[in-house]
């Protein structure tokens, strides 16, 4: 009598992978699904807006009200996508529906919480009539050698952007606030990395009311071209940016040189084009690999490959370990994963930036509008928990998560710098990225619990109360310890509190089959014989490539991604 036949967990998950496929595929063709399309799918969300930003409406009250009736048609066109679009990539299937609920936030943040025509401001440049002083010239290269004065103690205003205190990226708590408005640094006085002041003279621009529609349409898809707001007057707060119009909408000249090399959040931009080149090609390198590492490693695992219970046998580099360090070990996997997928993503974005849109935005082509992903991890040795999610954590989302704290403030129904500010913001920023993940949850093709991801962030705001009420009640205590002692505090709550909470988030990425995905098209580890079942160098397959559809209207032709 024979045993049963042994099959390694990678062969298991690549059947579990087509059955989600197959389950895709049968959806469609009855109908209750659709494929998620280029360009279809992005004309309400950014098309149809763009367009509405680029008629002036400061003078037309029907005008600024009707956003309303555009905002309605962007968010029921977006929940139709949340339910019914969806993709045989696993990864496009969970995308598609983040990108839905994104653009709900993304069109709230400027249609409701912000008055783009009213308030916001760019960087522009125009050609100097007159020789620039000494130093003020900086090559357009972002050579550092334009240097000047040495200051020392200088301060970093950033202020023109009233926001409660601990609301950074949306993320934040009490004792997790950055405010580099008055905060001392100690830098050199240069300019702004990349920035020609020989050639060119900085002015903020409002929106240019009485311009061509071209130039009003440039202002516009600029606005909506951008994640941190770099080179706007709502730029997000940690990242390096010039210092705000002190006379806003009177196109007062930029101060080049309030431009920080590194923030207090340790947010950093590049003094040269090879440092940049350096930082983010080094770091999507690095990234390739790790996510290449990753998939090999975690497609041994039976509980990433296809959520396989306690009783199922462990992988070598799992059985080696105690088992009470498995879990641990598993969750900092998980996190590694998230880190370099972000960080990939995000790199790759600037380099596009750089490389692409400096030709449509000739801003884009500064050094200075770039910086590190991710802050500095002292935040979190100093701050705690609210430090890893208010600072350290990039802040992509931070200008739609603060938003409605902002509008709140701005119309008087919560006061700033008060418990009841700082809780809500907090609040309200965990509960939208709740709903962000949630998003993505809902569109992908197996179904899991959609409040998985919303247990998650909610508990992770639920991490910085009890943390910064514990500090508050032991204020003095603590106090008296060495730095070093309350640094550890911090790191070790940290890693405590998202490891004994990440769980939801976790299981839900393992239900929807979010490790199935080839996350590189060419597999480094394969080529060298790290595989399980097959070792193939190429790793994208007919169902992760896009095609060709036609759609029942010529508009809703395109690429199914």
């Amino acid at each position: 009598m024979t045993g049963p036949i042994w099959q390694p967990s990678e062969l298991l998950a690549a059947n579990l992978l087509e059955t989600h496929r197959n389950t895709f595929k049968a959806a469609l063709a009855a109908g209750t699904r659709r494929n998620f399309i280029l360009p279809y799918d992005f004309i309400p969300s950014f098309f149809l807006p763009i367009l509405y930003m680029a008629i002036p409406h400061t003078k037309r009250p029907w005008l600024y009200h009707a956003r309303w009736l555009l905002l309605a048609f962007i968010v029921s066109f977006n929940i139709q996508v949340m339910t019914t679009a969806s993709s045989t990539n696993i990864a496009m299937s969970y995308a598609s529906g983040m990108y839905a609920f994104w653009a709900i936030m993304h069109n709230f943040a400027l249609l409701v919480w912000m008055r783009p025509q009213f308030e916001a401001e760019r960087v522009q440049r125009r050609p100097r009539h007159v020789s620039a002083p000494a130093d003020s010239v900086e090559s357009s290269q972002g050579d550092a050698s334009g240097s000047s004065t040495t200051e020392t103690g200088s301060t970093v205003k950033r202020g023109g952007q009233t926001e409660a205190t601990g609301a950074l990226n949306g993320h934040g708590g009490s004792n997790g606030a950055l405010k580099e408005n008055g905060h001392a640094t100690t830098h050199v006085k240069q300019i702004a990395p990349g920035a020609n002041t020989a050639l060119y003279e900085y002015y903020w621009q409002s929106f240019p009311e009485n311009g061509t529609f071209l130039e009003r349409l440039h202002w516009s898809l600029d606005l909506y071209a951008t994640f941190r707001g770099a080179g706007w007057n709502w730029c997000v707060r940690v990242i390096p940016d010039p210092q705000r119009p002190e006379k806003p909408l009177s196109g007062e000249l930029v101060r080049m040189d309030t431009v920080p090399l590194r923030t207090a959040g340790g947010y950093s931009t590049y003094r040269t084009v090879p440092a940049f080149l350096w930082s983010k090609l080094g770091a999507s390198f690095l990234c390739i690999l790790s996510l290449d590492f990753l998939k090999i490693i975690l497609m041994r695992d039976p509980y990433f490959a296809y959520g396989g219970g306690p009783s199922e046998a462990l992988p070598a580099h799992l059985a080696a370990i105690p088992s009470w360090l498995v879990p641990f070990a598993r969750h900092a996997l998980f996190l590694w994963a998230l880190y370099v997928a972000i960080l990939l993503f995000l790199s790759v974005s600037d380099l596009a930036g750089f490389f692409v849109l400096r030709y449509l935005f000739p801003m884009r082509g500064e050094l200075w509008q770039y910086s590190s992903i991710f802050g500095s991890l002292s935040q979190i040795l100093d701050r705690g928990l609210a430090g890893f999610w208010g600072i350290w954590w990039h802040q992509t989302f931070r200008v739609p998560f603060f938003g409605p704290t902002g509008w709140l403030l701005r119309e008087g129904y919560l006061t700033p710098r008060t418990l009841q500010a700082k809780a809500a913001s907090m609040l309200l920023a965990f509960f939208q990225s709740g709903l962000l993940h949630g998003a993505g949850t809902w569109s992908s093709i197996p179904k899991t619990r959609v409040w998985y991801p919303m247990t998650f962030f909610m508990l992770s705001a639920l991490g910085i109360m009890v943390q910064s009420a514990t500090c508050a009640f032991f204020g003095t205590e603590i106090a008296r310890l060495p730095r070093s002692l309350r640094r550890t505090g911090n790191a070790v709550y940290v890693f405590l509190w998202l490891h004994y909470t990440v769980w939801p988030l976790l299981e839900d990425f393992t239900q929807l089959g979010v490790w199935l995905i080839e996350p590189v098209p060419l597999s480094i580890f394969r080529a060298m014989g790290f595989g399980q079942i097959e070792n193939d160098i190429w790793r994208l397959d007919l169902d992760t490539s896009p095609f060709w559809v036609r759609g029942k209207y010529w508009w809703q032709s395109g690429y199914a991604l």
